[in-house]
């Protein structure tokens, strides 16, 4: 009986050793999510949305804005960005025609949303800007035209972002190494003096992969 305790007293202390420096190392400013304890199985909720004349391609990006279901197709021939009724998926209005003129989006990106005007950003980063739609003159005149909200400086831009307001803007940025590499990293972002603020840490295997980000309108960190 004795050996037995002896034996598993020497396993929890080989565990707790090896456990212990890993530890120690996650606390110099990263945080691991090893397990999740609430797990949801959705498939029963699942809906199909009859979009009648309306396709979206497999290069889509659904967001969810107030009351509404934005869905950014990337590879549309048409309309780029469309618009549904999120509690019953009637779809309202299609917007974004693919193209180098004033008024069109050569290469669709971000969608974010400004709550207090009810105005939709959406980027192009082919024609380094963010274009301007205010929302109910969008959904009740079909020929609405854009404003250009924003025009981007080429250098680091956000490859997306969260509005809070004009001065203070959460997202990923890209930082061009080369004409071919990039670093990627989350920051802030003030849209009225461009300046931006990248987060000071940095994961070497963000030189490799594309990262992803949350943000929390309830919770926001201010500064």
């Amino acid at each position: 009986m004795k050996s037995i305790q002896r034996n598993t007293l020497l396993i929890i202390f080989m565990v707790l050793a090896v456990c212990l420096p890993s530890c120690k190392q996650e606390g110099t400013g990263e945080k691991w999510q090893k397990q999740r304890n609430e797990k949801t199985d959705v498939r029963n909720r699942i809906r199909e949305i009859s979009m009648e004349d309306v396709l979206i391609g497999a290069m889509a990006k659904p967001y969810v804005f107030d009351d509404y279901l934005i869905i950014a197709d990337y590879r549309s021939m048409e309309k780029m960005v469309h618009i549904f009724n999120k509690n019953t998926f009637a779809p309202l209005c299609s917007f974004g025609d693919p193209g180098q003129g004033p008024k069109e989006i050569t290469v669709l990106g971000t969608v974010a949303w400004n709550p207090e005007k009810r105005e939709l950003y959406v980027t192009d980063h082919g024609q380094l800007r963010i274009l301007g739609y205010q929302l109910d003159s969008l959904l009740q005149n079909p020929g609405y035209e854009p404003f250009v909200k924003l025009k981007l400086n080429g250098m680091n831009f956000p490859n997306d972002y969260c509005y809070i307001n004009d001065t203070l803007a959460y997202g990923s940025f890209i930082q061009p190494t080369s004409s071919s590499t990039f670093l990627q990293t989350s920051g802030k972002w003030n849209m009225q003096t461009g300046e931006i603020k990248l987060t000071a840490y940095t994961h070497p295997a963000d030189q490799k992969k594309r990262i992803s980000y949350a943000v929390s309108r309830k919770f926001p960190i201010l500064g």
